[in-house]
């Protein structure tokens, strides 16, 4: 019989210091050591930093339809600093020619800051780009759900 959500239960401390799940317990539904998590760090403004594509997909606004592709980054030299996302806005045919061509713009210097050349085919996003890496100058925005996190400024040629 499926369990309700009021009837799940965390184990105790005594099993969270194993580190892992244990499996013992049917009524176990999360058993993880939380002690030596840390608090995820965020590049100072204006930092050239090397990035490196995590992973990339199409994806499609609920409030406006608009087309975009999210990227997401890390720093292969340092575990500790948050993801980086972006959405890089896709030229869509309702585009007036300013708001295309700097669509376009955009996707021109993302290709040369991670050394990619479409092909006839163009770039297929979850298998072309991941472990990419470039250089980027961030900044830091506050947000209200996340608090500080780093977003790309800039990308800059690739070195």
């Amino acid at each position: 019989m499926a369990k309700k959500d009021d009837d799940m239960s965390f184990g105790s401390s005594e099993d969270l210091s194993t580190g892992g799940l244990t499996g013992s317990d049917e009524d176990t539904l999360l058993d993880v050591n939380v002690d030596d998590t840390w608090a995820p760090e965020v590049y100072p403004d204006n930092t050239e930093a090397q990035i490196r594509i995590v992973s990339a997909e199409k994806h499609t606004s609920d409030r406006t339809g608009n087309k975009s592709a999210h990227v997401k980054f890390d720093d292969p030299s340092n575990f500790k600093i948050e993801y980086i996302h972006i959405y890089m806005g896709l030229p869509a045919s309702d585009d007036d020619e300013k708001t295309s061509n700097n669509k376009r713009r955009r996707i021109k210097e993302f290709y040369s800051c991670f050394d990619i050349a479409p092909g006839p085919g163009g770039v297929n996003l979850e298998t072309d780009l991941p472990g990419k890496t470039g250089y980027v100058i961030l900044g830091v925005e506050d947000d209200a759900q996340y608090g500080q996190r780093n977003v790309i400024k800039k990308f800059v040629s690739n070195k």
